[in-house]
């Protein structure tokens, strides 16, 4: 009997033993997978950062607002635009590819040399290589300085017109569409793309007008899109002082809640904590003109580079006289409009915009003083584009007389 009950308590026992022991196992298996479900949660997280900020940071590349150069050799690729666009000009430099630094091999080239194929803003200093019929009108958008509502004057008031844009992601030229007319030339130009074809500037697919947020990428891309060698690009562009446009940019940033880049953290962020985490672009205009990208440390050699360019091939538009800004450009490529309506639209929208822009300017919630410690921040990134926005106010002065009748 007793034998009998230890074998019953030692099978007890065992049994206890052994439940314990799978008890045990069952807890680390538990805990286990606990700990590997934490650890993928804690890997999509992150990936999930790096994707949103991935897209954060391309968004400021495509739209509107920003378009930042990307690194790279800024060297090779001015040597192979200065070839391209010297090609049809009697006055070649010596560009030889080496250790230069990226501004030295931008400010060693002639502006002749850099923008050679492209028409002086003055029709008679072109020597009859222009034609307002025959030219192409190049738009260089910068951001929050009123080339929106130019582009909005196009599609909306000259739907005659082909419009197109150069796609940076894409690198590609796109027709945009306008009117059921050009649908064939928007498949067309589909068709191109898809075939990796670049020749669309002929035909039914020549564009009027070319808007793009840069300058020589762009240059590149047309330089692969234009088939007429005769066919010659007349640039313009509309300027604001690079202060309120720099204001502007963080004001959207802050408050664009409908956009689907919008951070919900840029809401809380002031103007000091957008420039130090380098949301805020600096002297953007000036790194434009000149192919320089933030790796570029720029000079007062920069600012006479830009000027140059702006003075000999850029028609001047200024956002605080848009008014007659508009028209110089209206009368400068001599856009056909038979019945006047297109001519009376694009002056009504110009009009509401002036006054608009007025108003903003008198309220003081929406601008800055100048002077002020908020205006001076701005400023201290924009050193370089003060100067040449300045210095594109004489320019458009002096541009006053092409225009006078």
């Amino acid at each position: 009997m007793k034998a009998s009950r230890s074998t019953r308590m030692e099978d007890h026992d065992h049994g206890h033993v052994t439940s314990s022991y799978n008890i045990a196992i069952a807890n680390r298996r538990r805990l286990k997978k606990k700990r590997m479900c934490k650890a993928l949660l804690d890997f999509v997280l992150v990936v999930a950062f790096f994707v949103a900020a991935y897209y954060f940071y391309e968004s400021r590349s495509s739209n509107h607002m920003f378009d930042e150069h990307k690194s790279g050799s800024i060297s090779s690729k001015v040597i192979n635009l200065a070839h391209f666009l010297s090609s049809n000009s009697d006055d070649h430099s010596d560009v030889t590819s080496g250790e230069d630094s990226h501004a030295e091999s931008i400010l060693t080239l002639n502006v002749k040399d850099v923008l050679g194929n492209y028409a002086s803003t003055s029709l008679g200093e072109n020597d009859g290589k222009t034609s307002q019929t025959n030219d192409i009108a190049f738009f260089l958008h910068v951001p929050k300085s009123g080339g929106s509502v130019i582009k909005d004057i196009f599609s909306t008031c000259y739907t005659g017109l082909t419009r197109a844009e150069i796609v940076q992601d894409l690198r590609q030229l796109r027709i945009l569409p306008n009117r059921p007319k050009y649908s064939v030339a928007q498949d067309a130009a589909r068709q191109h793309h898809q075939e990796g074809e670049g020749a669309l500037m002929s035909g039914l697919l020549r564009p009027d007008i070319v808007f793009s947020s840069s300058l020589f990428d762009s240059l590149e891309v047309l330089q692969s899109a234009i088939s007429d060698p005769d066919l010659r690009m007349r640039l313009f562009i509309m300027l604001r002082h690079p202060v309120e446009r720099s204001e502007s940019i963080f004001q959207y940033l802050i408050r664009a809640t409908w956009e689907p880049t919008f951070f919900p953290a840029l809401a809380g962020m002031t103007r000091h904590d957008v420039i130090h985490h380098g949301i805020l672009d600096d002297n953007w205009l000036t790194r434009t003109l000149t192919n320089s990208d933030i790796s570029v440390e720029l000079t007062s050699n920069h600012v006479e580079q830009a000027t140059k360019i702006l003075r000999s091939k850029f028609l001047i538009g200024l956002s605080y006289n848009i008014e007659e800004s508009w028209l110089r450009i209206r009368d400068a490529f001599g856009w056909r409009d038979d019945t006047g309506e297109s001519h009376l639209c694009s002056e009504n929208m110009v009009w509401k915009v002036s006054k608009e822009y007025a108003s903003v300017s008198a309220d003081s919630k929406y601008g800055l003083e100048q002077g002020s410690v908020e205006w001076q921040l701005l400023e201290s990134i924009n050193t370089f584009d003060v100067q040449v926005y300045n210095n594109a106010i004489e320019i458009f002065k002096e541009q006053r007389v092409f225009f006078q009748k």
